[in-house]
């Protein structure tokens, strides 16, 4: 038996949530009333906001020709504000309206896979399809349309229905707890100094890791396009541009820690933050293989009964399991990003420039909805770090640094290999 499992001994799944299954660890039992709260809340959030349903509420508004008016539960005003601050920190690159253009590639309801033929010339905000800061208008949970919108709630819905779980959680059960939905974490551990350790998936080999995070009480998610992909080479995946509406390559992986609030109740504040969650994530530094005493591949066991991630020839052992992305590994071949200069960080230009693949353009746009300050959603941090691991494919971290507190780590499409300086993990370089 693992570490994790020892501290964590109850397991209660929720196989169908949102299509990936939601699988929470407790260090007390989740008694059964809890868990058809729980079960019963994951049943309103798929009919609420599910754009493969045709009964959901974003279901109606996609098949409203004229549009309309549609009221939303309370509880979904926390995700619109993180949206109107995403769309603004990305300058339109993230936008759920984006569904109708994976509607186009292929990713629809009835899953074809299957592009359009003439899907360049429709998809993304530049060929007039809608959007959230033009087409929607907004009144606390009220959506009015006026024509058909297809929303995707994807690039932040599974982290807040985690948070929303979370809160609920906390109000019941006391000691430790981890709820993973398919990658994205919630983390509740008392005692910093007991974290656990998750591993970072190679996006191009499932199967590996190539570095390893801990955390104790916070927010860990991750994206890449590796586990949701079609057509030939991944050139079709779900993480879009929404202003051309074509699938970003210019990233491989994003990693995205968000530590715990000091509080979870209320709604989000605008607090403005100077300098240190702003320089933790614009010092972006590549990651250096002389930075350790060893040149570390990575090695694990295999399948999800994996006790741990050895690290070699250093030597280093930690815990990993099934809420760990790591299964069987090979030697890493990550490469490390030339550094700045004259100093130790690195411009992400280097890694993102403006003409690389996926990032979002300079378009002429009227005002956004949220000037550039740190904003603080003490009810949603995992919600924040799902949505920030999707935007850094199409957004650079210094402009996303603008809005959001955060860490991350990059792994761009030339595997190389770049972190912030307080991203709570590593990446093994041979």
């Amino acid at each position: 038996m693992s570490e994790l499992q020892e501290r964590m001994p109850h397991i209660t799944a929720f196989p169908e949530a949102l299509g990936t299954g939601i699988i929470v660890r407790s260090a007390q039992p989740i008694g059964t009333t809890l868990k058809c709260d729980l079960q019963s809340f994951i049943d309103e959030y798929g009919i609420t906001l599910s754009r493969f349903r045709a009964d959901s509420l974003v279901g109606r508004m996609a098949t409203a020709g004229r549009g309309g008016s549609f009221d939303f539960p309370d509880w979904s005003l926390p995700l619109f504000e993180l949206y109107d601050a995403l769309d603004s920190a990305s300058r339109g690159a993230i936008d759920p309206c984006v569904g109708e253009d994976l509607i186009r590639l292929g990713y629809g309801a009835d899953l074809t896979f299957t592009v359009e033929r003439d899907a360049r010339e429709h998809t993304g905000s530049i060929h007039g399809r809608p959007t959230w800061r033009g087409d929607v208008e907004r009144h606390g949970t009220t959506l009015v349309t006026h024509r058909a919108v297809h929303l995707d709630f994807g690039a932040c819905g599974k982290g807040y229905l985690v948070d929303v779980l979370a809160r609920r959680l906390r109000t019941i059960i006391s000691g430790e707890w981890l709820i993973d939905a398919g990658g994205d974490m919630a983390i509740n551990i008392p005692d910093a100094a007991r974290p656990v350790s998750i591993g970072l998936e190679d996006p191009a080999d499932t199967a590996s890791a190539i570095g390893i995070a801990h955390m104790s009480n916070g927010s860990f998610c991750a994206s890449a396009p590796s586990r949701r992909h079609w057509g030939a080479a991944y050139k079709l995946h779900h993480l879009l541009n929404a202003i051309d509406g074509q699938p970003a390559h210019g990233v491989s992986a994003a990693w995205v820690a968000v530590p715990a609030p000091d509080t979870v109740a209320g709604r989000p504040a605008a607090t403005p933050k100077n300098g240190d969650a702003i320089e933790a994530t614009r010092s972006m530094i590549a990651v250096d293989s002389g930075s350790d005493d060893h040149d570390y591949a990575v090695t694990a066991t295999t399948a999800e009964s994996a006790d741990t991630v050895t690290a070699g020839p250093g030597g280093i052992t930690a815990t990993a399991d099934a809420t760990e992305a790591v299964t069987t590994a090979g030697p890493a071949d990550t490469t490390a990003a030339p550094a700045a200069s004259g100093s130790a960080r690195s411009s992400m230009t280097d890694l993102m420039p403006d003409s690389a693949p996926g990032l979002a353009p300079d378009p002429p746009a009227p005002e956004p909805a949220c000037t550039p300050g740190i904003t603080t959603f003490a009810t949603c941090p995992t919600a924040v770090a799902d949505g920030l691991a999707t935007a850094l494919f199409v957004t650079e971290p210094d402009r996303l640094a603008q809005y959001f507190s955060f860490s991350c780590a990059l792994l761009d499409a030339g595997r190389h290999a770049m972190m912030s300086e307080k991203f709570p993990g590593r990446f093994f370089v041979a």
